[in-house]
């Protein structure tokens, strides 16, 4: 994906935007590690941040 084609989406209660790995420990506190999130994704709740970081690294290279 081009970066530069990339646009935000805001709404009053929504911001849909590119993902950047700082962004990682965030992501790891709400959805993550989150059993209830995980039943609707196709991975088990992360136990350990590095999980999470890897696949944001995984999704955060698809921008570039």
């Amino acid at each position: 994906m081009n970066k530069n084609k990339f646009k935000s989406l805001k709404t009053e209660r929504l911001i849909l935007r590119k993902l950047y790995l700082n962004d990682t420990k965030q992501y790891f506190d709400i959805i993550g590690s989150s059993k209830q999130v995980s039943k609707y994704t196709l991975w088990e709740p992360h136990k350990e941040i590095k999980e999470t970081e890897v696949l944001m690294r995984e999704w955060v290279s698809q921008y570039e």
